[in-house]
C-alpha cells in the first residue's frame, strides 16, 4: 500500500455527517385524527437544536432538541385549555429537505405522526 493510499484511508472511513436542520420547516401533524400544520424555525449547533415552533392562538414556543446522523428529536411546550402539553417529535431526515416520524403528546402519552418539509 503506497503512502498516498495510507493518507486517504482515514477520509474514506470517516463517518458521514448529517445535513443541517437549520432553517424553516412546515410540519403536518396527525394526533388521533386531529391535524395541524405548525411552522418551525430551527438553528443547529453541532448536535443541538434550538428555535421556535408555532403554538395555538398565534403563540411561539421555544424548541430544544438534538440531531445525530439522520435521527432528529425535538420538543416544545404549548398551553392547551389551561394545561401545559409537551410535544415530543422523533423522526428521521429522509433527504436534506424532508423528515418524518412520530409525535407524542406528554404527559398523556397520546401518540401521533408527523411529516416536515424544509421551506428555507
Amino acid at each position: 500500500m503506497g503512502l498516498g493510499m495510507v493518507l486517504l484511508l482515514p477520509m474514506l472511513i470517516s463517518p458521514v455527517t448529517a445535513s443541517s436542520v437549520s432553517g424553516s420547516w412546515a410540519l403536518s401533524t396527525n394526533v388521533q385524527g386531529n391535524t395541524s400544520t405548525p411552522n418551525c424555525t430551527f438553528k443547529q449547533d453541532a448536535e443541538k437544536i434550538t428555535g421556535t415552533c408555532d403554538g395555538p392562538n398565534n403563540t411561539q414556543s421555544e424548541v430544544s432538541g438534538e440531531v445525530a446522523d439522520a435521527k432528529v428529536t425535538f420538543r416544545y411546550t404549548v398551553e392547551w385549555e389551561g394545561s401545559p402539553l409537551t410535544l415530543v417529535y422523533t423522526g428521521t431526515l429522509d433527504t436534506d429537505t424532508t423528515m418524518k416520524g412520530t409525535l407524542e403528546v406528554q404527559p398523556m402519552g397520546v401518540p401521533g405522526e408527523f411529516t416536515a418539509k424544509k421551506t428555507k
